[in-house]
């Protein structure tokens, strides 16, 4: 039987997460004061969870904070629970909520995160 590494599957759920809550956040801005803060954390959040979750090499040894599953299940649903409050981030805080619980479950299975030298190796030539 193949093992499903869910931690995998977490983070391409997480990318979709930070697409709808930094898109969502956009009509709340026209909200009365509660909504127009949970709308402006919410466009902060997706783009703290784009950053954090694509990897970029500039970020260096911060990129490694998604590779710990455990520390990213718990940035990643803890961060959604405020983009309950409002109906436009309402399913941006679900997707981040789901992919945070594929971080936890691949976290409890044992999938290893990578490196920091097998996160940034360059790309083999092909042969």
């Amino acid at each position: 039987m193949a093992k499903i590494k869910f931690a995998h599957w977490a983070r391409p759920i997480g990318i979709s997460a930070a697409g709808m809550a930094a898109l969502s956040g956009i009509p709340t801005v026209f909200y009365d004061w509660p909504g127009l803060a949970i709308g402006i954390y919410a466009m902060i959040v997706g783009t703290v969870y784009f950053i954090l979750l694509w990897r970029f090499q500039f970020l260096g040894v911060l990129s490694l904070a998604f590779e710990i599953y455990y520390l990213a299940s718990v940035l990643m649903i803890s961060m959604s629970v405020l983009l309950y409050f409002t109906v436009p981030t309402i399913l941006a805080g679900i997707t981040g909520t789901i992919s945070g619980i594929f971080f936890l479950i691949g976290a409890l299975m044992g999938d290893k995160g990578l490196t920091l030298n097998e996160l940034f190796k360059p790309p083999r030539a092909a042969e």
